[in-house]
């Protein structure tokens, strides 16, 4: 009996640390998920902003981004003066944004309101969204985005971020060499090669690089014939050669007209089967100054010359243009732009808080570089004839004749958000290169 009473209490012994263990093991997976949970649900991250969205923007956003850019450009282009120059302000929004959804206190106040945020989880919201939106309404054009994240291993990333941002990576910056190729290869693949080397040199005491980069490649919807290209002086004011540039010329139905509020001519070349256009801008002044045109460009004009090209019929015009290729960077300039639009903590080591992606050591951004290229050309000479015979039904209809051989600004832009992916200004024949 008392061995049987030995086993029976020794069975409920050991039911009983069985259902310890149990319970146990359930609590720690329940409290395993619940982590998962909290990682991954955006209000642990940001509290009391709301929920996370990945649909469509919020039709509210993209102006926001539209001031921005127009804004950045006027101060870029006031820093290059009356050299030609090519910009994306599209990607260093996006990288003013990574930065931004890393940032706390004074420097999240900073970036804040230069972009016109109100708060993290919209922003992170239409950062997104924006992006996918633009990349599925390119059509028949090539539109690539890619933002990227390199932190040192040193770090201890916040969870939060890493689930929600989704390329944020840890590197190996002590061998500096070769993470500065790794980040120049991705890139590199994003614009296939069109910028193989952004970064030049990158010391092994780096903590963090936040990366965009954009590619876009579009085929006009009217070719130019490449048989009628011809050299032609590109002057500059008040009216001397500034030397010989190829100038494509094509016939054409086109959207073309008066942007009254930015006192020159307009014409818009859409790319085919596309959402995103061309547009270019010519001073009815050739005495004028580009940077007088470009200080009146921002949203406002800019929209309301593309609306009155909307409301009017397409018109017979001549065009010619210049086939070109033009590379700008951007370092110290643009870091004094963003200064002077009121991101200054961001750059200053004593001051900068990013403690949004890793409390220690402290981050800070020092070098800020950007660099765009643009090539211009009649994009297939065996399908130009179409455009000469098209040309034909316009008998004797009044033509209007624009010839871009004097200073222009051009912008390659979505219409249906308006966004400008690039803006430049062609100014003298001596900075273009030649296009192939």
């Amino acid at each position: 009996m008392a061995a049987k009473s030995l086993t029976s209490a020794l069975s409920i012994v050991l039911l009983a640390v069985a259902l310890v263990c149990g319970q146990g093991q359930q609590q720690s997976q329940q409290q395993g998920q619940q982590q998962g949970r909290q990682v991954n649900d955006i209000n642990v991250c940001f509290p009391g902003e709301g929920e996370l969205r990945f649909t469509t923007p919020d039709p509210a956003f993209p102006p926001t981004v539209e001031q921005f850019s127009y804004s950045l450009f006027r101060t870029l282009s006031a820093a290059t003066g009356e050299k030609s120059a090519i910009m994306s302000p599209y990607s260093i929004w996006s990288v003013l944004s990574l930065a931004y959804f890393g940032s706390m206190g004074s420097t999240q106040r900073e970036i804040e309101n230069a972009l016109n945020f109100a708060n993290k989880t919209h922003a992170l919201s239409n950062w997104r969204a924006l992006r996918f939106f633009l990349e599925g309404g390119a059509g028949d054009a090539e539109l690539g985005i890619a933002n990227r994240g390199y932190f040192s291993m040193q770090l201890r990333l916040n969870r939060c971020l890493t689930s929600n941002i989704f390329d944020l990576r840890l590197v190996d910056f002590t061998k500096s060499e070769e993470t500065r190729r790794q980040i120049n290869k991705d890139v590199s693949d994003t614009t296939r090669g069109r910028i193989p080397e952004l970064i030049t040199f990158l010391p092994p005491q780096t903590r963090l690089a936040l990366v965009n980069a954009i590619y876009f490649k579009g085929t006009w919807a009217s070719l130019f014939d490449a048989t009628l290209t011809r050299p032609q002086e590109f002057l500059v004011p008040p009216g001397r050669s500034s030397g010989v540039v190829q100038m494509m010329t094509r016939q054409d139905v086109m959207s073309a007209g008066e942007a009254a509020g930015l006192d020159s001519k307009m014409i818009e070349l859409p790319y085919r089967n596309s959402s995103i256009s061309m547009f270019l801008l010519l001073p009815n002044d050739p005495r004028a100054p580009i940077s007088s045109m470009v200080a009146r460009l921002n949203p406002t004009t800019f929209v309301g010359a593309v609306r009155e090209l909307a409301a009017q019929p397409q018109i017979p015009v001549t065009l010619s243009m210049p086939k070109f290729t033009l590379t700008t960077r951007y370092e110290d300039e643009l870091k004094s732009a963003l200064f002077n639009m009121g991101v200054k903590s961001l750059f200053d080591p004593s001051r900068a808080d990013l403690t949004g992606f890793a409390t220690a050591p402290p981050l800070h951004v020092d070098t800020a570089i950007h660099q765009a290229t643009v090539e211009v050309n009649e994009e297939g000479t065996v399908a130009a004839g179409a455009t000469a015979f098209i040309n034909t039904r316009f008998g004797p209809q009044k033509t209007l004749n624009l010839t871009f051989n004097r200073p222009f600004v051009f912008l390659i832009v979505d219409k249906r958000t308006r966004l400008p992916l690039f803006i430049g200004k062609v100014t003298s024949a001596a900075d273009l290169e030649k296009a192939v």
